[in-house]
């Protein structure tokens, strides 16, 4: 299907310079999200790198919260992704906790540089933290469970901001 060439050029501005997430720009602009993904892709087939323009856009605004969620973003996006990979892994039920753990710990540092950046973070770092120290627990007392709660923990992640009137 093709589009009118504007809704493609909305949909890049809105990603950059107001740092919309995908889905949110398919909902706004009435297309799929994997055609905004492929906007991107073919974007940067071109030279025209989405997410390169986007970082430097929220750095140039020296907004210390805009770089500081911009880094949350980015690691969360990350996180996603590792998790994913991890669960569906032919590794042991031993080798993907260990996994998660370390996961775990690099949120937590990137939890740390962003509340150092920005101190108003703290209190969803310590949501975070006792998020973490929930799967620790669960790790621990109840391993059966962890797959289950990866599952919550990414679908509860993505409230967690809202909840604590966070962007």
């Amino acid at each position: 299907m093709a589009f009118d060439p504007t809704i493609r050029k909305t949909a890049r501005r809105l990603y950059i310079f107001e740092h919309l997430p995908v889905d949110t720009i398919a909902r706004r602009m009435g297309v799929s999200g994997n055609t905004i993904w492929r906007w991107k892709a073919e974007s940067l087939e071109k030279g025209d790198d989405w997410d390169k323009y986007r970082a430097a856009n929220i750095v140039a605004s020296n907004d210390p919260a805009d770089i500081a969620q911009s880094l949350i973003n980015g690691f969360v996006v990350l996180f996603d992704s590792v998790q994913k990979d991890i669960l569906t892994a032919e590794l042991s039920p031993l080798e993907k906790a260990k996994t998660l753990a370390g996961l775990s710990d690099s949120f937590n540092k990137v939890s740390i540089a962003a509340r150092r950046a920005l101190p108003e973070t703290d209190e969803l770092g310590v949501a975070l933290k006792v998020m973490d120290l929930l799967g620790e627990y669960i790790q621990e007392k109840k391993p059966d469970l962890l797959h289950e709660f990866s599952l919550i923990l990414e679908d509860f992640g993505r409230t967690l901001p809202k909840k604590l009137n966070r962007k």
